[in-house]
């Protein structure tokens, strides 16, 4: 016996109904009047709905952290004066110059532009380099990374 065959269901399975019952249906949904398919209830269970399961499903459009802390001006300085006292101090700078570290506020990066993999770099460190992670080295943690992610994007030259 083929697979197709196995997983139909018996034709007996089937409830059967007759022309008589349909017929009788009918006549007592015209009976009852006109159905109200969408009132005001209805369309806003939907709109509940939908963006429940939006914010369930995580299919929403989600923020960066270093665009909230973007719009913070508390955030972008001190993303700033980490940046100035870690970063720049050490390796990379605030201007253009011959250095060994990379620009960061141009347009070429060699890891990855993205905020998620700017992020990922400074915490994990570049492997045979001099970038260090700084994963647990920030005051307040990984909040601390998106600040300066958002100092760098603030400053970057390709908005």
């Amino acid at each position: 016996m083929d697979v197709a065959m196995r997983c139909r269901p018996f034709p007996s399975s089937r409830p059967v109904r007759s022309p008589d019952a349909s017929a009788a249906r009918a006549a007592r949904r015209a009976d009852a009047g006109p159905r109200r398919a969408h009132g005001p209830r209805t369309a806003i269970g939907l709109l509940l709905s939908a963006s429940l399961g939006l914010a369930l499903s995580g299919c929403g459009a989600s923020e960066s952290p270093a665009a909230r802390f973007a719009r913070d001006p508390d955030s972008l300085k001190r993303g700033r004066s980490l940046f100035v006292g870690t970063c720049a101090a050490y390796c990379h700078g605030l201007q253009p110059g011959v250095r060994d570290a990379p620009y960061l506020f141009d347009c070429d990066w060699k890891h990855g532009g993205s905020d998620e993999e700017i992020f990922a770099t400074i915490r994990a460190g570049v492997p045979e380099t001099r970038m260090q992670g700084f994963a647990d080295r920030m005051p307040e943690g990984d909040d601390d990374v998106w600040r300066i992610v958002a100092f760098i994007r603030s400053k970057s030259e390709c908005r």
